[in-house]
C-alpha cells in the first residue's frame, strides 16, 4: 500500500521514528529509551513491521 503525497516522517537517536499521513489522520510513533551508545536500538525492519501493520489495517478497516 502506497502512502499519499504528503506523508512525512524523521527518525532520531536510537530510531526513535515518526510518521505523520494527514491525509489518513494517521500519526506513528515509535519511541526508545537509549542511554549509551552500547544499548540495543530498534532495526528499521523493526519499523517496517509496525508500519506495514498499521498500514494494513487502513486496508482492511477503510475509513476509521
Amino acid at each position: 500500500m502506497n502512502v499519499p503525497d504528503g506523508t512525512y516522517s524523521a527518525q532520531g537517536t536510537g530510531q526513535q521514528s515518526l510518521t505523520i499521513i494527514p491525509e489518513w489522520d494517521i500519526v506513528i510513533v515509535h519511541q526508545t529509551q537509549v542511554n549509551s551508545p552500547d544499548e540495543p536500538r530498534m532495526r528499521i525492519t523493526d519499523y517496517g513491521k509496525l508500519f506495514g501493520l498499521v498500514l494494513e489495517q487502513k486496508r482492511v478497516f477503510p475509513g476509521r
